[in-house]
C-alpha cells in the first residue's frame, strides 16, 4: 500500500450519496509506483505488453502506448468503440478490433496504420495470433475470420448462434477454440477453417478458452459451470462455480487452474476445488500468475470491494490495493515485475504497483499464465 501504515485501517468512500466503510489489514508488501488517468471514457479491455516493455491499452475510442514508467508515447483515435484487448505480433504489429465500422486494425509499433479491414465487421473479442502470423478474430455477426499478416482474409467460419466476448485460443496443433453465444457451445475449428467438433453447455460461452500442456481446453459458461474438455471434444470434468462465468482461466505450471466467478477459484487438474477467495464478490477478469506463484487478480463487486489483490498459491492474501473502481480488463505483469491494472470506470486509471519483495518478473513455465496466454495476448499455446 502507499501512504497507509501497516496494520488495520478503515477506508471510507461515498458514491451517489451513499457512504460506506471497509476495514482491511494492510501489509507493507506493495506500493503504488504510478497512476495515470487515461480519459473520461470507460476502459473495457485489458493490457498488452510489447517485447520492449511498451504497455498498450485501449479506452472506448482511443488506443494508448505507454512507457514502463507511465509516460504516454503515443495515442491513436479509433474508428469505433474498442472492447477487445490488443494483441501484438512477433514483429511488433498491434492488432485490435472495434464494435463498429473499423473492423480489425493493424498498427505499426509507432502507432501508424499498417492496414484496416472493416470487411470483418464489429467485434468485442480479442484477436489471436497463430505461429505463422495468421490473425484470428471472432465477430458479432457470427463469423471467425482468419486474416493474413498483410490484411487479407484467408477464410471464415460461420456460427449461426453468433460469437460475442469469447476470444479464440490456438492449440499447438493449430486447432482454434472459441465460445459461441446463443448456441451455448465451444467450437473447435481446424486450421483450414473446417469444423472439427462442438461441445454443448447449458449457457452462453463468453469465457475465452485456455489450453493446458496436455491439450485440455478450460473455459466457463453462463450456466455457472467451469469445464475441462479433452482435445477430442469429450468432457473431462465440470464443476459448479456459483455464478455465470465471464472470466477466462489462467493455468499454473503444476496444472492448477484459476478462474473468476463467485470470487476466485483454484481448481486442481482433476477437477477438485482447492479454494475459493472472496466468494461474495463477482470476479469477471482473468488472474495473472507471477513467477513465485503469486496470483494477481482485480475485482469489481461494489465500490468498497473493488481492488487489486495478490494471493499466495494456497489462497492466502499477500496484499490488496483498493481503488473504488470496477475492473473490466485483466491485470498484467510488466517486464520489470510491476503489476499493472486499469480501472473500467470514469477516467480509466492505469495503476502500476510494485512489491517490496518482487517475485513476479516472469512466468516460470506456466502454460497459460494470464488472459490471452502471454504478455502479447497472442491467445496461442506456447506463446
Amino acid at each position: 500500500m502507499t501512504g497507509v501504515d501497516e496494520g488495520t485501517t478503515t477506508i471510507t468512500s461515498t458514491s451517489q450519496g451513499v457512504t460506506g466503510t471497509l476495514a482491511l489489514t494492510v501489509r507493507d508488501n506493495a506500493s503504488l509506483a504510478w497512476a495515470l488517468p487515461l480519459s473520461t471514457e470507460s476502459v473495457n479491455a485489458g493490457i498488452a505488453i510489447g517485447a520492449d516493455g511498451t504497455i498498450y491499452i485501449a479506452s472506448m475510442r482511443r488506443l494508448y502506448a505507454l512507457s514502463s514508467g507511465g509516460g504516454i508515447l503515443w495515442t491513436r483515435d479509433t474508428q469505433g468503440s474498442v472492447m477487445s484487448t490488443p494483441a501484438i505480433g512477433d514483429d511488433g504489429t498491434v492488432y485490435f478490433g472495434t464494435t463498429q465500422s473499423g473492423g480489425l486494425t493493424a498498427l505499426w509499433a509507432n502507432g501508424s496504420t499498417r492496414w484496416e479491414l472493416p470487411e470483418v465487421g464489429g467485434t468485442v473479442a480479442s484477436p489471436a495470433i497463430g505461429e505463422d502470423g495468421t490473425i484470428y478474430v471472432a465477430t458479432l455477426d457470427g463469423h471467425l475470420f482468419a486474416v493474413s499478416p498483410q490484411g487479407g482474409i484467408q477464410w471464415s467460419y460461420e456460427n449461426a448462434g453468433g460469437f460475442n466476448f469469447s476470444s479464440p485460443a490456438i492449440a499447438s496443433d493449430g486447432t482454434i477454440y472459441v465460445g459461441g453465444e446463443q448456441d451455448n457451445r465451444l467450437h473447435a475449428i481446424n486450421p483450414d477453417g473446417s469444423p472439427q467438433w462442438t461441445f454443448e453447455t447449458g449457457g452462453w460461452v463468453r469465457s475465452s478458452p485456455a489450453i493446458g500442456t496436455d491439450g485440455t481446453v478450460y473455459f466457463g459458461s453462463t450456466d455457472s459451470l467451469f469445464y475441462a474438455v479433452n482435445p477430442d471434444g469429450t468432457e473431462r470434468w465440470s464443476v459448479p462455480v456459483n455464478k455465470p462465468v465471464q472470466s477466462s482461466p489462467a493455468i499454473a505450471p503444476n496444472g492448477t487452474v484459476y478462474v473468476g466467478a463467485a470470487g476466485l477459484f483454484a481448481i486442481d487438474p482433476g477437477g477438485s476445488i482447492l479454494w475459493n477467495y472472496l466468494p461474495s464478490i463477482a470476479v469477471t477478469v482473468t488472474p495473472a500468475l507471477g513467477a513465485g506463484g503469486t496470483i494477481y487478480v482485480a475485482s469489481g463487486g461494489t465500490y468498497l470491494t473493488s481492488a487489486v489483490y495478490a494471493l499466495e498459491p494456497g489462497g492466502s492474501p499477500v496484499w490488496e490495493y483498493p481503488t473504488g473502481e470496477y475492473f473490466y480488463g485483466s491485470p498484467a505483469i510488466g517486464l520489470d515485475g510491476t503489476v499493472l491494472a486499469v480501472s473500467g470506470q470514469r477516467d480509466g486509471t492505469v495503476y502500476a504497483i510494485t512489491e517490496t519483495m518482487p517475485s513476479n518478473g516472469g512466468f516460470e513455465g506456466a502454460p497459460w499464465p494470464k488472459v490471452r496466454g502471454d504478455r502479447k495476448n497472442t491467445g496461442r499455446a506456447g506463446g
